[in-house]
């Protein structure tokens, strides 16, 4: 007689079939048995589940080198100026872009010049190569020519007609005016006399002698009278700044002709 299989071995054959053949598996035969629903726990989906290789994308998803945009925006996300952002905020406030990248306000005392890119504060630059912080000196003061006066370029003195000496010669600061040598890009030397405010009264003619060309630097101007830098024999009287030197001949003027051999014409 043939041996009864035993619970053990039934449980065993039902477990072999749900393993190979879950797919046509009737869980009614099964059903008296309460360990007999699937438990998906126990299911060992190691093999699917373990995606680690697909899952780890730190090289993909390391985008260091695109969003690092530090000079672009700054530590608390705050967007970062360039050069190039400068711009004038109304006729004396300049929104300067400063090295560290942050908008900065600059207030320009000459104004703002939003007519050039980028936008700066206007500048005082003097021509002939001088230097804009000599008009800058405290101790400048103020030359008032109220009648007729003679300049030396070679000494710097300055004296009126009447004999009143208002700058004695010499060089340096003397008497409020500074008179220096500014050196030209040709190698010829001028003489600069700098002074804080120069006013020549209406009527009044400053008659400039030397043998150098002569600049005035000063922060402010008032010409109602005439500068004279026409050229003159050292032997002419005062008022007489045509005379001839010996064996000249008079020489021309706006309303006059020159005369001798060749002379000039008037205009």
């Amino acid at each position: 007689m043939p041996a009864r299989p035993s619970f053990s071995n039934v449980v065993q054959s039902g477990l072999f079939v749900l393993v190979l053949s879950a797919c046509t598996f009737d869980p009614a035969g099964l059903r008296g048995m309460p360990d007999a629903e699937p438990d998906v726990s126990d299911l060992d989906v190691s093999d699917v589940s373990d995606i680690s290789d697909v899952s780890d994308i730190s090289d993909v998803s390391d985008v260091s080198d695109v969003s690092d945009v530090t000079d672009i925006t700054d530590a608390d996300g705050s967007i970062l100026c360039a050069p190039a952002d400068t711009t004038c905020l109304d006729e004396f406030t300049l929104q300067a872009c400063s090295v560290g990248g942050e908008f900065v306000e600059v207030q320009c005392d000459l104004g703002c010049n939003r007519f050039v890119s980028p936008a700066r504060c206007l500048e005082f630059i003097p021509s002939n190569g001088l230097d804009p912080n000599l008009v800058l000196d405290p101790l400048l003061t103020d030359l008032v020519i109220s009648e007729n006066a003679q300049l030396s370029t070679d000494t710097g003195e300055i004296r009126t007609e009447s004999g009143v000496l208002l700058r004695t010669g010499g060089s340096g600061l003397v008497d409020g005016v500074l008179f220096v040598d500014q050196i030209q890009s040709d190698g010829s030397t001028v003489t600069v006399l700098v002074l804080h405010q120069l006013q020549i009264a209406t009527g009044v003619t400053l008659r400039v002698t030397g043998t150098r060309a002569l600049i005035f630097y000063a922060e402010i101007i008032y010409l109602n009278g005439l500068i004279d830098v026409s050229a003159g024999g050292d032997n002419c009287t005062d008022g007489n700044n045509r005379c001839p030197g010996p064996g000249g001949w008079w020489g021309a003027s706006a309303n006059n002709n020159g005369g001798g051999p060749g002379a000039g014409g008037e205009g």
